[in-house]
């Protein structure tokens, strides 16, 4: 190809690869860093999902230097590189090779995680990065839980500061309310949250709506009993849980771990739990 301009020949930005990269070894080498680039993602999102782009630079940074591999779980790479007569070239008729050896590792490392991690998809939107519009049918497939007492100023506060904190907020929320709420939050049980990390003195009990119930998939009563109201399609589920107004003060811390542990196995059976550790994790001392 020649320039109108020059009579040197210029390159042509598209040239057919002929370097051959074929063998059991080529592939079996790009199974294994697309096995593992999934198994960085995957891995890393149980821990600290916003690390995950750092996590994967790194991880394709150390495999260049360490394996043969040229594409790293990427088919769309493979066909561009089969396009460039360059060292990164890989021959068209070696492509098939990769792109089956990019499926079965990605699929097996996702099969792997999906064994280990049973919740796995529902943790898929914690690491992917959404649009405007992927956000507003998050926003309305969301779980809203409420929990309800029956003065909103004690095990009902405790239980949904509990959840909020612990929660993917991408995957459930949680309100509280009360049959016949109160004025105020208890001060023993603002004390005993505060002691772990949680501040609930600016919180204002609510009443516990028809309306509101309507809006949640599922109700979880303390002491309210009957009086709580009933919404089609609301599961419900009673936690028999002591009162703490009035109570010492290490009643009150009882009643708030024994909360804080029946929250946090809410969460796990579910899988609605946050993809980094929570802050308020740590013990009154």
């Amino acid at each position: 190809m020649r320039s109108a301009a020059s009579p040197w020949p210029t390159p042509c930005s598209v040239s057919r690869s002929s370097l051959p990269r074929s063998g059991g070894s080529q592939a079996f080498s790009e199974l294994v860093a697309t096995f593992g680039l999934l198994a960085v993602i995957w891995g890393c999102s149980r821990v600290r999902s916003n690390a995950v782009a750092f996590a994967v630079g790194a991880y394709i940074t150390a495999a260049y230097w360490f394996t043969a591999s040229t594409s790293f779980a990427n088919p769309a790479v493979t066909l561009a590189r089969a396009a460039t007569d360059t060292f990164a070239g890989i021959r068209p008729a070696d492509v098939p090779a990769f792109l089956i050896a990019q499926l079965i590792g990605a699929a097996a490392a996702t099969a792997l995680f999906r064994w280990l991690v049973p919740t796995l998809p529902r943790r898929v939107p914690g690491v992917l990065l959404p649009h405007e519009d992927d956000l507003a049918q998050r926003r309305d497939s969301m779980t809203t839980v409420i929990f309800a007492c029956v003065h909103n100023a004690g095990r009902s506060q405790m239980a949904a500061a509990f959840f909020n904190e612990m929660t993917n907020p991408a995957l459930a929320r949680a309100v509280s309310a009360g049959t016949r709420p109160a004025a105020r939050v208890h001060p023993e049980v603002v004390e005993a949250m505060r002691e772990v990390g949680i501040d609930v003195g600016a919180a204002k009990p609510r009443p516990l709506t028809s309306e509101l119930a309507a809006g949640a998939q599922l109700l979880i009563t303390m002491g309210c009993g009957d009086e709580c109201p009933v919404a089609p399609r609301l599961r419900r589920e009673d936690w028999p849980l002591e009162d703490p107004k009035g109570q010492p003060a290490a009643r009150v811390r009882e009643i708030r771990d024994e909360i804080r542990g029946r929250v946090w196995q809410l969460i796990a059976r579910e899988g609605w739990w946050k993809l980094r550790p929570a802050p308020f994790l740590k013990t009154a001392g």
